[in-house]
């Protein structure tokens, strides 16, 4: 008979990764072409875990595949684990094990429990403390007591005094007002030594410790924490109905209230409250004249479109935390007394949408 030429396609034609199509050997036999047992083949997954919940647990993976198997691609039977390295110290490093790593942690400070104020003045600092295993858990830290020279607030002690005499607390200079005064004009009124300026009306009084939605009591907390930090009662009264003054105290009484509804202000008083008022050093138009946007609108010489200067410095002095607060095109308002048309607009509100938005 006529033998067929070698490497002549026969029998199997599959093609994958653990075989391909058998091919004639030119003396008569049809040999298949199996890739080595052992090579890789299919999905693979690799778990990662802890050998133990105690202290002194192994790093271990595991890794659940298939391999090849006289050209059939097998799944491999109970996987063993891998040690990644060697045990965790027991006494002072604990076992971690991740979607994509296991490993050994040192219990140094980067285990700590976070640091905390412990009063206005003071703070518990566990930096450099270390501590030790216990169920695979770091444990037993013991931090120092640091005396904070400008007072405590949110886990860290303050690096900088609050100019005008406030009281640095969650990242905000808080001033407590005089009773009927508003918070704008209490900013307005409160130095600062360093500058030689007057600061501004911060809105987190309305965003931190006031309200934004009607009736809505979520910054109640934040109210009686300031509070706290001033030096008065950290109990919150709800109140509504009045005029937008947010977080107050009530000397007459000696408490601590939050006005729901109307919305909180800078512009609102109650002439038997003293507000709460966080305060900034600078407004957000602050050096507008030295913007691109602020270059453009100081070149205008035509009355209607050089409006935009003495708008912007209006909305300045006047602590304006958005245009329509105090411009309105008509006239009438705080920042247009007349009106001149909207041409200001045009080099306006770049400016502010530069340096407020």
């Amino acid at each position: 008979s006529r033998l067929v030429t070698s490497g002549t396609a026969c029998g199997n034609s599959t093609s994958n990764t653990c075989t391909l199509p058998d091919q004639c050997d030119g003396a008569g036999t049809c040999n298949p072409r199996n890739t080595a047992d052992g090579t890789a083949c299919g999905t693979t997954t690799t778990s990662y875990r802890c050998s133990t919940a105690d202290c002194g647990a192994v790093p271990q993976s595991q890794t659940v595949g298939s391999s090849c198997q006289t050209g059939v691609c097998t799944l491999i039977a109970s996987p063993s684990w891998v040690d990644l390295e060697p045990a965790c110290d027991s006494a002072a490093a604990i076992c971690v094990a991740e979607t994509n790593d296991a490993y050994c942690d040192p219990c140094d400070d980067g285990n700590a429990p976070d640091n905390y104020c412990e009063d206005a003045s003071s703070l518990w600092d566990y930096t450099g403390t270390t501590g030790t295993c216990s169920a695979n858990t770091c444990t037993g830290y013991t931090p120092d007591s640091v005396i904070c020279e400008f007072g405590c607030s949110g886990g860290a002690c303050n690096t900088v005094a609050c100019p005008g005499g406030g009281t640095l607390y969650a990242t905000y200079c808080w001033h407590l007002a005089a009773q009927g005064a508003s918070c704008v004009s209490t900013c307005n009124s409160r130095l600062d030594s360093g500058t030689g300026q007057y600061l501004y009306y911060d809105t987190a009084t309305e965003t931190w410790a006031g309200v934004t939605v009607a009736g809505n009591t979520s910054n109640s907390g934040n109210c009686g924490a300031v509070a706290q930090q001033l030096g008065y009662t950290s109990t919150v009264t709800p109140m509504s109905g009045g005029q937008g003054t947010g977080c107050s105290w009530h000397p007459g009484s000696s408490a601590t209230y939050l006005e729901q509804s109307p919305v909180t202000t800078g512009s609102a008083t109650n002439a038997n409250h003293r507000r709460i008022c966080a305060c900034q050093q600078e407004h957000c138009l602050i050096g507008w004249r030295d913007t691109p946007e602020g270059d453009a609108c100081e070149a205008r010489t035509q009355p209607d479109q050089a409006a935009c200067q003495t708008i912007l410095d209006c909305l300045i002095a006047n602590n304006c935390h958005t245009v329509a607060e105090c411009v309105n095109v008509n006239g009438g308002s705080t920042c247009l007394s007349s009106p001149i048309g909207t041409a200001f607009q045009t080099y306006l509100n770049p400016v502010w949408n530069a340096m407020c938005n």
